[in-house]
């Protein structure tokens, strides 16, 4: 497969990968001069034109949905910048930057496997999950 266009490389560079991965995505940390450091998901293309083609509109819906949430007022990420509008131009990959929110991740605190960050309590449980039924109630 040819090495299709990042787009993205100009502003914020390469990236340092994290260790999460997500269904169809690489996830990145990546610097930019003009904004506070992100994260970048770009989308790890298929070779089968069908894969592709499904995997392209699941993220455009993805973004759509983000940026849709954050202005609802739900607790996620802003997304400072994506190529969307680039869906059914098959040489570029698709990708968006989106704010970094600091600290471990949901996963990481309540998987008993790092040592170094405690279990959450049941008040925070029950925050965590009064905080999710908020932003399901804006979907």
């Amino acid at each position: 497969m040819n090495k299709l266009k990042q787009p993205w490389i100009d502003k914020w560079g390469l990236g340092e990968p994290l260790g999460d991965k997500s269904g169809q995505g690489e996830l990145l940390l990546v610097p930019n001069r003009a904004n506070p450091k992100g994260i970048l998901k770009h989308l790890v293309e298929k070779s089968e034109e069908e894969d592709r083609s499904q995997a392209r509109f699941r993220m455009v819906e993805e973004i759509k949905n983000q940026k849709k949430l954050k202005q609802a007022g739900a607790k996620v990420p802003e997304v400072f910048e994506s190529n969307e509008n680039d869906e059914h131009d098959r040489g570029t990959e698709l990708y968006f930057v989106m704010e970094l929110i600091p600290g471990p991740t949901l996963d990481e605190l309540i998987t008993p496997q790092n040592k170094a960050l405690r279990s959450l309590s049941i008040d925070e449980s029950v925050k965590v999950c009064l905080e999710l039924t908020k932003t399901l109630r804006i979907f």
